[in-house]
């Protein structure tokens, strides 16, 4: 069964997990990040999960290769479902490649890239006062996603937690621009491709929900 794939990008903290959720409740696809399904094999201690530990413990990245061999993988085994929304996934131009030969073999369709575009100043101050349920990854914003009980996940009402990378301003900053280098070339293919469609993502969530849906419904058929 031929399936269509649409592609969600944006910087950190620009509301991918949130609106990927939303998303695949509202509407026919299915929601898949690649960060959830890597953290599933770090915790299994799969064969792929110990070499991307070891890379995590090195502070280096894990390798594009072992990336599409799992994921690329991962995506072939999963049920046939009309469309997916794809979290996370290609972020470089070597991901890229590899995805659209997976396309091209098995006859399914790379429809868009949606881009949530959001200012730089509101990315930091989404990050700063972010918190993750360290048991499902959910995350929230004391802005804008704010869990129903405070400190606690919807979900499993675990306590929340601040992640590391979300304390210092300039490691923020760091880490944004360093995002925003490796996955333009991304973007940039998309757009040469007429498949980019750059979504603002400053406003409320059922906003930003509500702008993407209008622009996924023709794609979904």
């Amino acid at each position: 069964m031929s399936e269509n794939y649409i592609i969600l990008q944006g910087l950190p903290g620009a509301g991918k997990g949130t609106q990927a959720r939303l998303l695949e409740k509202n509407l026919p696809l299915k929601h898949v990040s690649c960060g959830d399904v890597f953290r599933d094999h770090v915790r299994q201690r799969t064969a792929f999960g110990r070499k991307a530990q070891s890379h995590i413990e090195a502070g280096t990245l894990t390798p594009d290769e072992e990336t599409n061999e799992m994921f690329l993988k991962y995506l072939s085994e999963l049920s046939t479902t009309p469309s997916l929304l794809l979290e996370g996934f290609p972020r470089t131009l070597t991901q890229l490649s590899s995805f659209d030969r997976f396309i091209d073999e098995n006859g399914h369709s790379l429809r868009a890239m949606i881009q949530l575009v959001v200012a730089e100043e509101e990315l930091v101050s989404r990050l700063m006062t972010r918190r993750m349920c360290p048991k499902c990854g959910r995350t929230y914003n004391a802005e804008a996603v704010r869990p129903a009980f405070s400190g606690r996940c919807d979900v499993d009402h675990e306590t929340l937690v601040q992640r590391a990378e979300d304390i210092d301003e300039t490691l923020i900053r760091s880490r944004l621009d360093t995002y925003r280098k490796a996955e333009q070339p991304v973007v940039d293919k998309f757009s040469e491709r007429g498949l980019l469609v750059p979504i603002p993502a400053d406003g409320g969530v059922a906003d930003v929900t509500r702008k993407i849906s209008r622009e996924l419904m023709p794609l979904l058929n």
